[in-house]
């Protein structure tokens, strides 16, 4: 089993993102197979349309929620975990569930969760190009390294490459 998890904006991301994010999941079903496992860490903006589309695919789909979203209203198809935890408890528990992250870009929310999965030694695909904050990584970290550390921040510019990445390293 590949488990993917998934750090994306939960604000209004621009429209062309929304379809690079359904794009990206329906190449992650395509090429990855029936053995993906998503998980995300909400239901809204960004996340919502991943969400959406990877049940339209048929994928099985894990929220690890922090308390602010206990209240949101979710899909019955998906698997709702309810923390209890703030969300910077939460995003540890998301990058720890994948066994990779695959950011789709966003804000403070999500450059946290990709600290978090490089200082838990996970392989980060991160989507840049997008004008959202995570896009700085790649000008900060050109070489996906942090501090002399291990290559572990992977950036690209479309879905395929990203989906491509991750199920190529993971047959």
């Amino acid at each position: 089993m590949l488990r993917v998890a998934i750090s994306a904006y939960s604000g209004r991301p621009p429209p062309s993102l929304e379809e690079e994010a359904r794009r990206f999941i329906g190449f992650l079903a395509e090429r990855c197979g029936e053995q993906l496992h998503l998980y995300v860490g909400g239901y809204r903006g960004l996340m919502k349309t991943i969400v959406d589309e990877a049940l339209r695919q048929g994928l099985t789909v894990v929220a690890i929620i922090p308390v602010e979203y206990e209240d949101d209203d979710f899909p019955r198809e998906l698997i709702v975990v309810s923390t209890g935890m703030s969300f910077k408890g939460r995003n540890v528990v998301l990058v720890r569930s994948g066994d990779i992250l695959a950011a789709m870009g966003g804000g403070a929310g999500s450059l946290m969760e990709i600290l978090a999965s490089y200082g838990l030694a996970r392989e980060t695909h991160i989507m840049v190009g997008w004008g959202l904050p995570t896009d700085k990584l790649r000008v900060a970290y050109p070489d996906g390294r942090i501090g002399g550390g291990p290559r572990l921040l992977i950036y690209h510019e479309n879905a395929e490459s990203m989906a491509d990445a991750i199920c190529g390293r993971h047959r």
